[in-house]
């Protein structure tokens, strides 16, 4: 009798895509990310809503939501690891900060939604296109993990 497991890849699996950066595509950006996750063990709920206030800060708050504006939308699963979502805006304006927000203001949560939902998250300017990113990473919680195969600091899966 031959034992066969499942192998979990080790390489991530990556999706990508471009939107205008007009407020009408925040909603295609999120439903571009449910259809990704859709079928997975992922927080879909909690990745799609932090993801929309990254989107919308771009589009508000940076060149993409401009004259002929763009954004990018990456997602990056690494099986029974984590999932990371990047938003790249045409930057460069100054980034919201997350300071403490005014819960009688419209606006100013966005930051600290991502915060609260993710396990990591930063941004960063990409030297050589200018592009402003900002992402965040949820990682998988113990249970799920134990059940897949376990997570090495590394990312990389053991059974």
């Amino acid at each position: 009798m031959t034992d066969t497991a499942t192998t979990i890849p080790a390489d991530p699996v990556m999706f990508r895509r471009s939107f205008a950066g007009l407020p009408e595509c925040v909603a295609d950006a999120r439903e571009f990310l449910a259809d990704c996750l859709a079928g997975t063990a992922w927080p879909i709920d909690e990745v799609v809503l932090a993801a929309d206030e990254l989107v919308t800060n771009a589009v508000r708050h940076s060149r993409s939501g401009g004259p002929g504006g763009k954004f990018d939308v990456r997602l990056r699963i690494k099986p029974a690891c984590m999932v990371q979502v990047e938003i790249c805006d045409q930057g460069p304006l100054p980034s919201p900060t997350a300071a403490a927000p005014e819960y009688r203001c419209e606006g100013g949560l966005g930051l600290p939604i991502v915060k609260a939902l993710s396990d990591e998250d930063g941004e960063y300017t990409d030297r050589l296109t200018g592009f402003h990113i900002t992402w965040f990473r949820i990682l998988q919680r113990p249970a799920a993990a134990a059940a897949q195969g376990a997570c090495t600091p590394e990312g990389q899966t053991t059974s």
